[in-house]
């Protein structure tokens, strides 16, 4: 019989993830604060400020993941690691905070470069400080595609299944809940459950207990050979 995760293995999970990733769990929550404010002020002017904070939030995330995976690799002491982390978001954030008050198609098309090279970052950080190991690389970056899905098909029904439970006491009790708790909870969920969880899987690129082992699962195999 399949055995549920007891809350303590949950809350240690998290805890493990969060100490792992304390930079990366910084930027999500900071991201997701200001998300929030956004939301709850929509009916007003929108605060470029604000708009601006989540970018580079996002942005500093995955850089700080690329960092993260690099120095663990290379077992750098962590204040190294962390002082590089917050040079180079520090960096970032200047780049962001000096584009116009309203961004320009130049300046969205120079973000969602930054953004791709970033995120093509995380998937080869890792690997700079050892010997390259063609299997292990691929196997790293299947690793990190299949989490991307799994986290998101959690977060998914995670919000549809709390939706529902909302609609259904705002139905039969006639408790009336303020307009924004719907977006509300789709930032939350997919600003912090969803990046905590994904940070949860991402494999070590230098564990001599854990290994990359190049291997594919007969489903995944046969979706990309005969069908992506």
């Amino acid at each position: 019989m399949a055995k549920f995760p007891s809350l303590q293995s949950v809350f240690k999970a998290t805890a493990d993830t969060i100490n792992r990733f304390p930079l990366e769990t910084l930027a999500t929550i900071v991201g997701t604060i200001y998300s929030l404010i956004i939301i709850d002020n929509i009916d007003y002017k929108i605060d470029q400020f604000n708009i601006k904070v989540v970018i580079c939030s996002s942005l500093c995330l995955v850089l700080f993941l690329s960092l993260s995976l690099y120095f663990e690799s290379k077992k750098s002491k962590t204040w190294i690691q962390f002082a590089t982390s917050l040079f180079l978001g520090g960096l970032i954030a200047a780049f962001v905070f000096n584009l116009s008050e309203k961004i320009s198609f130049i300046e969205g098309l120079q973000l969602f470069v930054l953004s791709i090279a970033l995120h093509l970052l995380v998937s080869f950080a890792g690997f700079i400080p050892k010997v390259y190991d063609q299997e292990e690389f691929w196997e790293f970056n299947k690793q990190l595609f299949i989490r991307i899905i799994t986290a998101a098909i959690y977060s998914s029904v995670l919000y549809l299944g709390l939706s529902l439970a909302i609609l259904a006491i705002t139905k039969l009790f006639n408790v009336e809940f303020y307009d924004e708790i719907y977006a509300d909870l789709f930032v939350i969920i997919s600003g912090v459950f969803n990046t905590i969880f994904f940070l949860a899987g991402v494999p070590e690129t230098n564990n001599a207990d854990a290994s990359l082992k190049l291997s594919y699962p007969k489903g995944l195999k046969n979706f990309t050979q005969f069908v992506l």
